[in-house]
């Protein structure tokens, strides 16, 4: 039996001699294999990574139930406290702000005048945990059309402050949200200078319920994850441009949050030390590839955990990295 083998023929002879030579059954059979291999050679060409857009950690909310009494827990670990402006929705605050334009908010309400203060009526039914992380870039119509193209688009809000994007309560990704932010706003700095040396937020801990999905948020945006076994074995890292997000394998999570637990960076260990030794505070020293750190429990930080990592401040973002 005469057997013919397209590719050959082809490139031998031509495709309007292909055409005339063979019956249709073959020529046809002769097709469908150039155009197997045709799609065999596209796919085999590596897709080039998507352009990264600037996202940098900006803040993460700690929802709590008594203000004055997760204010003065915060003092006692070393941290100068701002108090937030009065909100018509009943929510209150107090900021523990960093030189880097980063901060951890302590926040309450105390009646369900609009949609986020019933929010965090209902997270603080569960007692005191980690509520949201806000994350900050810019220009926010540049992230905004990323995250339609990733399939979650949500609208451009500017209902009070800068704008900003959040995601409706029946997304599994509620508790992150975008704010664009230019250049960061670094308050006055008897503001920014803590007790314990404070330098910034480095990272937030959030857990498997929302780990899936946001690791492939991330790498729409061009922030690829890497295996990491701080804070558990098994997680996952994503370094953004600043600060970086900790993928937590936390099952069963216990009070069933995605944030878990935030990460300050500090110029000395021995400072925040001689801190929480001066109000009896108990603290686990770490040491892994990261440098050296202490450890809070979430129940002397209001119900998240809380880490002091030694670091440079050269070395506070990575830009560099």
């Amino acid at each position: 039996m005469l057997r013919i083998d397209p590719l050959r023929l082809y490139n031998a002879m031509g495709v309007d001699f292909v055409m005339r030579l063979l019956p249709l059954g073959l020529y046809l059979a002769a097709l469908l294999a150039l155009e197997g291999i045709a799609t065999a050679s596209a796919e085999s060409v590596p897709k080039a990574p998507p352009t990264r857009v600037h996202i940098e950690l900006d803040h993460a909310n700690i929802a709590v139930t008594d203000l004055p009494a997760s204010g003065a827990a915060y003092q006692r670990l070393g941290f100068t406290l701002k108090t937030g402006r009065p909100h018509l929705n009943s929510i209150a605050n107090l900021h523990a702000k960093f030189l880097d334009g980063t901060e951890v908010e302590l926040i309450t309400a105390s009646e369900p005048r609009d949609d986020l203060a019933l929010e965090f009526l209902q997270l603080m039914r569960r007692g005191d945990g980690g509520a949201f992380v806000a994350l900050r870039g810019f220009p926010i119509d540049s992230i905004a059309a990323r995250l339609q193209r990733a399939g979650h688009a949500a609208p451009i809000s500017r209902a009070d402050g800068p704008r900003s994007i959040m995601f409706s309560r029946d997304n599994g990704l509620r508790a992150v949200w975008f704010l664009e932010v230019l250049r960061p706003w670094i308050d006055r700095p008897e503001y920014t200078t803590h007790a314990n040396g404070g330098l910034g937020l480095r990272a937030v801990w959030l857990s498997s319920n929302i780990a899936t999905e946001l690791e492939w948020l991330l790498d729409a945006f061009g922030y690829v994850a890497r295996p990491s076994d701080w804070p558990l074995p098994g997680g996952r890292v994503v370094s953004l441009d600043a600060g970086e997000i900790y993928l937590v394998p936390l099952e069963p999570n216990p009070n069933g949050r995605p944030l878990v637990g935030v990460t300050i960076a500090v110029q000395s260990l021995h400072v925040v030390e001689t801190v929480l030794q001066d109000s009896d505070v108990e603290a686990t020293r770490h040491t892994d590839p990261r440098g050296s750190s202490l450890l809070i429990r979430p129940i002397a930080a209001r119900g998240a955990w809380l880490e002091f990592l030694e670091t440079p401040w050269a070395d506070r973002d990575n830009r560099d990295r």
